[in-house]
C-alpha cells in the first residue's frame, strides 16, 4: 500500500467501536415509555403529570402500583394475611389485613402484569377509623363525596374517580359510605 492510503483508512477498531455505539443507541431509544420497560410503580410519561390517588396512614402514603415489599415493609405488622390466588406463572396473589385492633384496611398485592414484580394492587378502607389523604372515612354520609371529589362520577351505588390510570371507588348504602377501594385500570387479565 502506498503510503497516502494508510493515511486515509479508518482503524478497523475505530468502525467496530462506532457500530456498537450505534446499536447502544437504537436499543436505548426502543425502551421509551413502553411498560415492559417500566419498573414496578413508574409512570407512563402522559400520566406522570396527574396527581396520583394515594392513601395515608401513620404518616407514610401508599397508592396502588408501588412496590409490594416496600410498602410492606412500612406498614409493619398486619393482623393476618392470606394468599387468594394463584397465577398461571406461579406468582401469587394476596390480602394482608391491617389495623389497630381491629380490620381497618386490607391491601391486596400481586404482580400488575404476568411475569412482572409484585405491586400493590388494591387498598380497602374497611372502617372510620381510617380515611382517604382528603379526609373520606367509611360511615360518612354520602353527600360528602361530591365536596370532597366534585370530579367523581356516581354509577349505581358506586362512586367513581379516575386520575391516569388510578381509581378511587367509594360504594354506597343507604347515603352511607360502606367501603373505599384504590385500584389501578390495568388491561392485564390477572388484575
Amino acid at each position: 500500500m502506498r503510503g497516502n492510503d494508510m493515511k486515509n483508512r479508518i482503524p478497523a477498531c475505530a468502525v467496530r467501536l462506532v457500530l456498537v455505539l450505534a446499536v447502544c443507541l437504537i436499543l436505548a431509544s426502543c425502551t421509551g415509555s413502553s411498560p415492559a420497560f417500566r419498573p414496578a410503580g413508574g409512570l407512563p410519561e402522559e400520566e406522570a403529570l396527574v396527581p396520583r390517588l394515594a392513601f395515608a396512614w401513620q404518616g407514610q402514603r401508599y397508592r396502588t402500583g408501588m412496590d409490594a415489599r416496600n410498602a410492606l415493609g412500612r406498614l409493619g405488622e398486619n393482623l393476618f394475611a392470606e394468599v387468594v390466588s394463584t397465577n398461571e406463572d406461579g406468582s401469587v396473589n394476596r390480602v394482608y389485613t391491617f389495623g389497630v385492633g381491629q380490620k381497618d384496611f386490607e391491601v391486596a398485592t400481586g404482580p400488575e402484569r404476568l411475569g412482572g414484580p409484585e405491586v400493590l394492587k388494591e387498598i380497602r378502607l374497611l372502617s372510620p377509623d381510617v380515611s382517604t389523604e382528603e379526609g373520606l372515612h367509611v360511615g360518612d354520609p354520602e353527600e360528602k363525596i361530591p365536596e370532597i371529589y366534585p370530579e367523581a362520577v356516581r354509577e349505581e351505588e358506586i362512586w367513581i374517580l379516575t386520575r391516569g390510570m388510578d381509581i378511587l371507588e367509594m360504594q354506597v348504602r343507604k347515603e352511607k359510605i360502606t367501603k373505599i377501594i384504590y385500584r389501578r385500570e390495568t388491561d392485564e387479565p390477572n388484575s
